[in-house]
C-alpha cells in the first residue's frame, strides 16, 4: 500500500514539474513567436 502511494507521489511531482517548465518556457515562447 505504502509503494502505491509513492508512486501516486512520484506521478504527481513528474506531473507539477513539468508543469512548471511549461509555464517557465511559455513566456520565452510567447516572446520568440
Amino acid at each position: 500500500m505504502s509503494s502505491r502511494r509513492d508512486a501516486l507521489r512520484f506521478h504527481f511531482s513528474g506531473v507539477l514539474t513539468c508543469a512548471l517548465g511549461t509555464l517557465s518556457e511559455f513566456p520565452a515562447l510567447a516572446r520568440g513567436r
